[in-house]
């Protein structure tokens, strides 16, 4: 065709980004005016009919030579690639987004420059072997800076095989991990491998129903290994999404912005779908946890993870209070108000409210504690119970920030007379126990009410509340 010809002759002398949409096979006067566009193509994007992209595909095996080639995208149902393709090299190539071949072994011949640093698979008709997704990265230990794989990995789990005859697969040069799969797999992935402890790792995980439980021991146990380091969490931030849940982990300090996201990447990202889990329920009429944090402190007690040195945590749930399966749980805010550097904490609703019965538990042990001292000092110097801990555990003991994180269809924007009711309550424990914090000497630095929207009854109340902390933090003369 003219176009195609007046086009190949006007770029031989600039790099391209080339993108076709193969929803039919050529003619041979278009593919000959693409087939001399090679040299210059820097970044080539098929995305189509499997049969359609494999056609074209094979027109590149031979002697083609793709010298300033850096960047492959190739989405296609079912489709190969030649063993043969770009034959000449391709020395620059170093990102490969595959999506939709027929299996991983097709994948070899455009890695053989073995400079690659970015490689994704997704959809594979068949899932590779062990061996085989093992062999396919070894020439890349060296450069993979990036990897995701997306319904990808092997199914078999069986760790005995693979560690019998390959070696630990030595990833030095890792910035960026992202497993979407079901969960043993990915955790048989990262026993397999060993990244740097600054290498972030992104989990995905789903899968049928009781595939998808996901085990914090498991998770956390092959994390370790993948770094050959513990993990000391700084900043946490758990999202509930109806029955989807996200965590991510930062071992840095981190910083928020005024709504309570992150400002950089997390070192951990694991999200859990449960939309399967979810139908199972309204089946079944099964009232059974499909995240079940009833053995909370028994995973993050787990040898290698600590919680100890968190300072931040961010809790988002934008479910309703009954069906928040994480953040409503005693044990989860048990967990929580125990740690001795909590200093920053943000929550939004339903999880405001487990947040506010911690901090009415920690109003009674101060009051208990004032009680016990005072009884202390009238008991003689000698007297052995003078010398027993404290039956009465402060609650978030370090916290100095405190953010509530609001949204219009909160409890706290109805107007039903009992949610104003819930309204003047919940604010009066908080009054309460920052009062108590405040007399100690650990009153609050910081508190924050993001996008509240209070019904005109419960203004009053809030600028009651505001005015008195006010007046507190400014001391007796004010």
């Amino acid at each position: 065709m003219p176009f195609q010809m007046l086009l190949a002759e006007r770029s031989r002398s600039h790099p391209l980004s080339v993108e076709m949409s193969l929803d039919f096979h050529l003619c041979q006067t278009a593919l000959n005016a693409i087939m001399a566009l090679v040299p210059q193509i820097r970044s080539l994007e098929l995305f189509g009919e499997g049969e359609c992209v494999e056609g074209f595909l094979d027109c590149l095996a031979g002697g083609y030579s793709a010298d300033a080639l850096e960047h492959i995208r190739i989405f296609g149902d079912e489709c190969s690639v030649s063993p043969n393709i770009f034959e000449a090299g391709t020395p620059r190539l170093r990102s490969l987004q595959l999506d939709g071949l027929n299996n991983i072994a097709s994948v070899s011949p455009l890695l053989r420059s073995g400079c690659v640093t970015d490689l994704k698979f997704s959809n594979l008709s068949f899932r590779p072997t062990w061996e085989q997704l093992f062999e396919l990265l070894q020439d890349l230990q060296g450069t993979l800076q990036s990897f995701t794989v997306d319904d990808v990995l092997p199914l078999d789990v069986d760790q005995s095989s693979h560690h019998a005859s390959y070696p630990v697969l030595q990833l030095p040069q890792l910035r960026d991990l992202c497993l979407i799969d079901l969960p043993a797999l990915a955790y048989r992935f990262l026993k397999g491998v060993r990244i740097p402890q600054s290498a972030r790792v992104g989990l995905h995980q789903w899968g049928e129903i009781g595939q998808c439980e996901v085990d914090l021991r498991a998770l956390f146990s092959a994390l370790c290994t993948a770094r050959s380091s513990s993990i000391s969490f700084k900043c946490l931030a758990v999202s509930d999404r109806n029955y989807d849940l996200l965590v991510e982990g930062w071992e840095d300090e981190q910083s928020f912005d005024h709504k309570g996201a992150p400002t950089t990447r997390p070192l951990l990202s694991t999200y859990n779908q449960h939309q399967t889990i979810q139908a199972y329920r309204e089946l079944f009429d099964d009232d059974s946890e499909p995240f079940s944090l009833t053995t909370f402190k028994e995973h993050f007690s787990i040898s290698g993870v600590s919680l100890s040195n968190l300072q931040s945590l961010v809790i988002r749930s934008e479910v309703e209070a009954e069906d928040a399966a994480i953040t409503k749980t005693k044990i989860f805010w048990e967990v929580v108000s125990d740690l001795p550097h909590l200093s920053k904490v943000s929550v939004s609703p339903p999880a405001s409210v487990a947040l506010l019965h911690c901090l009415m538990d920690d109003s009674v042990n101060i009051e208990a504690l004032k009680a016990t001292a005072i009884l202390r000092r009238l008991l003689p110097k000698d007297d052995p119970s003078k010398q027993r801990q404290s039956a009465f555990p402060r609650r978030l003991p370090a916290l100095k920030t405190l953010t509530f994180d609001g949204r219009p269809d909160s409890p706290w924007s109805r107007r039903d007379s009992a949610s104003m009711a819930q309204f003047v309550k919940e604010i009066d424990l908080l009054e309460q126990n920052l009062g108590l914090r405040h007399g100690l000497g650990e009153g609050l630095e910081k508190l924050v009410f993001n996008e509240w929207n209070p019904l005109p009854g419960n203004i009053e109340t809030l600028k009651q509340f505001v005015t008195t902390v006010l007046v507190r933090g400014s001391g007796e003369s004010a």
